[in-house]
C-alpha cells in the first residue's frame, strides 16, 4: 500500500522508491487481476503525473484528501481483511472519489505520459572559478543542444517525424544542387573572373575558402579559438601557399574596410585557378610577427611560403600605409616586401602585384595548358 503525497512527490530520492519499484516488478510474475499494488494518495495530486513507476498507473487508487479516512479506505481494508484477493472496486460514493481508475492494459495513453511528464531542462552552467573560456563556452554549447532535444522530445510523435522528413529532404536536395550543372556560374564577358567549379577544384573548395574567410578573427575566443585555428590550419595542411588574415593597427574603419577589401578581392582572384593550392588560416599573426610564430604558422600548415598584410599608420603625418609581406619556409625568410598608400591606391592594383609576385616566386606550380588534339596528315588524293 504506497502512501502518495506531496512530501513523496518532492523527493528525488529515497528507499522507499526503491520498495515501491521491487513491488512493482514483483508484480510481473501475478495474474492481472490479483490484488496486490493498492496505492494511497492523500493529496491533490493528479494520478496522470504523479512521481511513481509506470505499474502504478494500471490499478485503482485510493484518495483520501488530508489523510483523513473514507468510506473508500474502509472498504479496501475491509476487503483485505477477509482475505478477498480480487481487485478492488471503485468507491460508490462520487464525493469521495471523482476520478476513479480501474484496472487496464498498457495502451497508448502511457505513451502519451511520457511525452507529458518529461524531467525538467537541464540547469545553465555557470562559469566556475579559474575555468578557462572556451571551456565555459563548450559547456554552453552541449547544454543549448541538450535543451534543443529536450524541446524536441515534448513534441508530438507527428510533428517529430515531419521534422526528421524535413532534415532528409533538405540533405538529399543539397547533396543534389552539388552536381547540378545549372547550379555553376557560367563564363561571361562582363566578369571574366567567374569560372566554372570544375576548373576551380569543384564545390568543396569552394566552399572550403568561403568558411575560412568566415572564420577569420578567432582571437577574440582566446583558447577556444586558438583550437578552432588550428584545425581549419590542419584540415588545409600541404598546400604551397598560406594566407593568414590582413590586420590594422587603427581605430577608423576606412582602414578595415580597405584591408577586407584586398583580402576579399585576392581570395577571388586566387580562387580562380588555384583554390586547392591555397590554405587560408583563420587566425591572425598580429601586426608585428616574431620568426617563431612564422614558423610555427608554416609547418603547422605545411606551406611552403606564408603571404600576411597589414595597415600602419605613419606617426610623422599619421598617414595609413599598407604593407605585404612573404615569407619562405626556410629559416623562416622574408623574400618581398613592399609598402602602398592607402589614400592612394587601389585593392585592384595590391591584388595584381600580388599575384605577379606569386608568379615570380614560383610559388605555384605552373598550369597545364589544354592541349589540343593533334590533326591527322592529309593524305593526298590519288590521280587518275
Amino acid at each position: 500500500m504506497p502512501v502518495i503525497s506531496r512530501a513523496t512527490e518532492a523527493r528525488r530520492e529515497g528507499y522507499f522508491r526503491r520498495e515501491w519499484r521491487q513491488a512493482a516488478e514483483r508484480t510481473l510474475d501475478m495474474a492481472d487481476d490479483v490484488m496486490f499494488l493498492l496505492p494511497v494518495n492523500i493529496s491533490d495530486i493528479p494520478e496522470s503525473g504523479a512521481r511513481v513507476p509506470e505499474r502504478f498507473n494500471h490499478v485503482h487508487w485510493t484518495r483520501c484528501p488530508d489523510g483523513e479516512s473514507n468510506a473508500g479506505l474502509e472498504e479496501l481494508c475491509l476487503q483485505v481483511l477477509t482475505g478477498d484477493d480480487a481487485v478492488p472496486s471503485p468507491p460508490r460514493d462520487p464525493k469521495i472519489n471523482r476520478h476513479p481508475r480501474q484496472v487496464k492494459s498498457v495502451s497508448s495513453h502511457s505513451s502519451d505520459k511520457k511525452g507529458k511528464n518529461l524531467p525538467p531542462y537541464p540547469s545553465q552552467p555557470h562559469r566556475k572559478e579559474g575555468e578557462p573560456p572556451w571551456l565555459h563556452i563548450f559547456n554552453l554549447l552541449v547544454w543549448s543542444i541538450r535543451c534543443a532535444y529536450h524541446a524536441y522530445q515534448g513534441f508530438p510523435r507527428i510533428l517529430r517525424w515531419v521534422i526528421i522528413a524535413w532534415l532528409i529532404v533538405t540533405l538529399v536536395s543539397r547533396c543534389g544542387n552539388s552536381d547540378e550543372p545549372s547550379n555553376r556560374p557560367s563564363r561571361t564577358a562582363e566578369d571574366p573572373t567567374q569560372q566554372d567549379d570544375s576548373e576551380s577544384g569543384g564545390d568543396f573548395n569552394k566552399g572550403l575558402i568561403e568558411a575560412a574567410q568566415e572564420l577569420r578573427g578567432v582571437e577574440g575566443l582566446g583558447e577556444f579559438g586558438r583550437i578552432i585555428g588550428a584545425v581549419a590550419d590542419a584540415a588545409q595542411a600541404g598546400r604551397p601557399l598560406v594566407l593568414t588574415p590582413f590586420v590594422y593597427n587603427s581605430t577608423e574603419s576606412t582602414n578595415e574596410e580597405f584591408t577586407k577589401t584586398v583580402f576579399n578581392q585576392l581570395l577571388r582572384s586566387i580562387r580562380v585557378t588555384r583554390a586547392d593550392e591555397v590554405a587560408v588560416s583563420p587566425s591572425a599573426l598580429g601586426a608585428s610577427p616574431s620568426s617563431a610564430d612564422v614558423l610555427a604558422r608554416i609547418s603547422r600548415t605545411e606551406s611552403r611560403f606564408l603571404l600576411t598584410g597589414r595597415v600602419e599608420i605613419e606617426t610623422t603625418d599619421n598617414s595609413a600605409h599598407f604593407e605585404l609581406v612573404l615569407y619562405s619556409a626556410n629559416a623562416p625568410t622574408l623574400i618581398w616586401t613592399k609598402r602602398y598608400p592607402v589614400a592612394d591606391t587601389g585593392a585592384a592594383r595590391i591584388v595584381d602585384d600580388i599575384l605577379a609576385t606569386l608568379n615570380s616566386h614560383e610559388v605555384f606550380a605552373p598550369l597545364e595548358l589544354p592541349t589540343e588534339p593533334a590533326q591527322p596528315a592529309a593524305t593526298p588524293e590519288p590521280v587518275p
